[in-house]
């Protein structure tokens, strides 16, 4: 590898960000526990929509954590992709679009003109996007720096070289940049991860956009450990909170089905004809459903209900900067 490789994790992030609160994990071992306290903003949009972002201050700087730096940082629609397989992905997403329309939340924030990334709802929930992942949150980059996920359960990194990127943007002023404030979505998992997002064409990369920095350093499973306690091991843990919408996800991902309603739209939209896509899709042994098949039960749908109908963005503190308040919460309105 070309550039320095810093000592550990820690001494990259030094780098980054000097008087980070998350140096003292290293620092002052044993002596602390590092606390973690979210709060997040409303932004009215140019479209009339608020965006719930993390609070970040004067910080206009971004973070993604690569556990094995070896690897291009690159959608995961394009890694190792065939037009077929890209094609059969991004009818998957459509699929999965139209399954979270179904939830209460996502119907809660429609009505109440609050922001729904689709796209980054679909990227959080396991399936193949044109997106590629940021934090406001150093710990959270660092978290996917340094570890990885074996049958459920997150582990530290023993060995090998990591990255961590730095990335610039102002969000609300980069007009030219393929930027996206994800924040506080219907569901957890994005706000949770302080979740930002660039959307990237087939050949782009993270350093393609001439924004930031990627720093190296070598894998240290003491402090990937660290990280780990931080957050959680085992699955569900504070970054993954255990929500139905992320079942649909893996199952749209993982499995050989995808509607016909969706392949309808991919059509449309791609400018292709269902003819080829069908004999495309048979190609790849995936099987078209002429039912919508990724419909919530009844049952889920009645407990995220439940859930959410005083509490809509999961506890999580929200500010507004003289901005009007979405009024009632009463999902059954």
């Amino acid at each position: 590898m070309k550039s320095m490789v810093y000592e550990d994790i820690f001494e990259a992030i030094r780098v980054c960000t000097p008087n980070d609160p998350v140096l003292l994990m290293k620092d002052r071992e044993g002596k602390g526990t590092l606390r973690r306290n979210l709060s997040f903003e409303a932004i009215q949009t140019e479209n009339g929509e608020l965006a719930i972002m993390p609070r970040t201050g004067l910080n206009v700087m971004f973070y993604r954590g690569q556990a094995d730096a070896s690897k291009r940082a690159i959608p995961t629609i394009y890694r190792d992709a065939t037009c077929e397989s890209i094609m059969v992905d991004r009818i998957k997403l459509i699929d999965f679009s139209m399954a979270v329309e179904k939830f209460p939340q996502v119907q809660y924030a429609r009505k109440e003109r609050i922001q729904v990334d689709t796209l980054a709802l679909a990227q959080h929930y396991g399936l193949k996007t044109d997106m590629l992942d940021l934090t406001s949150d150093i710990a959270v980059a660092a978290f996917f720096a340094t570890t990885y996920l074996d049958n459920g359960v997150f582990r530290p990194m023993q060995q090998g070289t990591g990255s961590i990127s730095h990335f610039f943007a102002f969000p609300g002023m980069d007009t030219d940049l393929p930027f996206r404030v994800v924040g506080l979505q219907p569901f957890q998992r994005p706000g949770k991860q302080c979740a930002f997002g660039v959307k990237l064409e087939q050949r782009e990369d993270l350093m393609s956009l001439n924004r930031g920095n990627t720093l190296y350093f070598s894998q240290n499973p003491k402090y990937g450990q660290m990280f780990l306690d931080l957050f959680g091991e085992k699955l569900p843990n504070e970054l993954f909170p255990e929500e139905a919408v992320a079942k649909i996800g893996t199952r749209i991902r993982n499995g050989k089905l995808v509607t016909e309603k969706a392949v309808k739209a991919y059509c449309q939209d791609a400018s292709v004809t269902e003819i080829e896509v069908r004999e495309l899709l048979r190609e790849q042994e995936i099987v078209i459903s002429k039912k919508e098949a990724f419909v919530p039960s009844s049952k889920i749908l009645g407990q995220e209900r439940k859930k959410t109908i005083n509490n809509p963005f999961g506890g999580e503190k929200i500010y507004q900067r003289l901005m009007f308040l979405p009024g009632g919460g009463n999902l059954d309105e």
